[in-house]
Parts: C-alpha cells; sequence; structure tokens
C-alpha cells in the first residue's frame, strides 16, 4: 500500500529489522527451536517477494496511466473536430466520444472479469464505428485508416489492454502473497505463545521455589534466635 518507492523501502527495511531482533532473541534461548527460525525465514522471504511485485505492479500503474492518457490525447483532435463540426453530428462520431470515456473505465478495473467486460464493450463499439465510418463521405482515406488504427489501440490487442492486464495479474500475486504471509505470522504468533506459556511455567515454578526457601530461610532463623 505504500505510495512511492522511498516508503515502500523504509517499510521493508523496518520489517527486516524486527525479524533480525526476533532472530537473535530466538538465538540466546537454550532451547533453540527449528521450527521457530523456519518461520521467520519463510516470512522473511516473502517479504522480500513482496517488496518486489509490489515494485512492478507500481510500476505497470504507472504504464497503464501513461498508455491511457496517451490515448485520450489521440482522441482529443477528433473530439475537437467534431464539436467544431455540425450539430447533426453522425452517430459514429457520437459513439467515439462515449469510447473515450471508456478508456478511463479500463484503467478503473479491479478484476479480470471487469477488464474482459470493459474491453468486450470497447470492441463491439469499435467495430460499429469503423462500419458506418466506411460510408462517411465527409472522411478522407487517410482519415479513415487513422481512425482505424486509433481503435486497434483500444482493442486488446493494443498496449493497454497487454499493461492492464499484468497490473491485475501482479495485484492477485500480491493478494497471494500477503495471504501466505499472514499464515506465517499467526503461525509464528502462536508459537511465541507457546514460549511465553513455557517461560511464565518457568517463572511460576521458580518463584514457587523461591518463596518456599524464603520460608524455610525464616523457620531456621527464627530456631537459631531461640
Amino acid at each position: 500500500m505504500a505510495e512511492n518507492q522511498q516508503e515502500r523501502d523504509q517499510v521493508k527495511n523496518e520489517l527486516l529489522h524486527t525479524l533480525n531482533q526476533m532472530d537473535e532473541w530466538m538465538r540466546q534461548l537454550p532451547d533453540r527451536d527449528r521450527y521457530f527460525l523456519e518461520l521467520n525465514t519463510q516470512i522473511r522471504q516473502t517479504i522480500m517477494v513482496l517488496y518486489q511485485v509490489a515494485t512492478l505492479k507500481a510500476s505497470a500503474i504507472a504504464v497503464t496511466h501513461q498508455q491511457t492518457q496517451n490515448l485520450n490525447l489521440q482522441f482529443e483532435p477528433w473530439l475537437e473536430q467534431f464539436n467544431q463540426g455540425k450539430p447533426e453530428r453522425q452517430r459514429w462520431q457520437l459513439e467515439l466520444a462515449f469510447l473515450a470515456g471508456f478508456i478511463e473505465k479500463v484503467a478503473a478495473a479491479q478484476s479480470f472479469n471487469e477488464l474482459d467486460y470493459t474491453f468486450l464493450r470497447i470492441e463491439d463499439m469499435g467495430k460499429k464505428i469503423a462500419g458506418q465510418a466506411s460510408f462517411d463521405k465527409s472522411l478522407s482515406a487517410e482519415q479513415y485508416q487513422q481512425l482505424i488504427q486509433l481503435l486497434a489501440l483500444t482493442s486488446r490487442e493494443g498496449q493497454l489492454f497487454s499493461y492492464k492486464n499484468q497490473e491485475l495479474d501482479l495485484s492477485y500475486q500480491l493478494l497471494f502473497l500477503m495471504a501466505n504471509n499472514q499464515r506465517y505470522v499467526q503461525q509464528l504468533a502462536k508459537q511465541i505463545s507457546y514460549y511465553s506459556q513455557q517461560v511464565n511455567r518457568l517463572i511460576d515454578t521458580e518463584l514457587s521455589a523461591a518463596t518456599q526457601s524464603v520460608a524455610q530461610a525464616s523457620r531456621l532463623t527464627l530456631g537459631l534466635s531461640l
């Protein structure tokens, strides 16, 4: 969830520092448990993979945003041309303006299903626009080819779909890694609880023995005094 690379680095370093401290604490115990050390290692490795995947996802989000901006820039001349044209714009021109709005919906997709559905709508609109524009006598052959190229960029063959698909894939990887790490942390918490209970029992035993020793010493002192 870090907003930038600096914050991501800081969190990662703090987590590794905490794990190092726990490892040092564990090494001082006489009955050093191998399971605890393995959990520590697993969490450490998962943190590093999480860090790498989160960094890749941040990069993918930035590229997706850039692709969206580039497509918006390519739509602008067409939309400006239509706004300055006749009031009775053709149907394909209106649908092209509607399609431009769907590009923002692609960037906001949160699942593969949502992404596929959005691109199905975009590609369906693109086919209708291309078919209707082919009968528009006001378009030159060059303008028509430019329109077809723009529609191709908004399809699943374009880079926007590829980058957004990669971004979602990394998001699912993060969720999977987080779930795994949570299980490791829960197991670690149980292990710590187990050691805490052992220490508490040891303390109770030592306190009881100390109390008995003090009581015995008090009786001996009283006997000597008498």
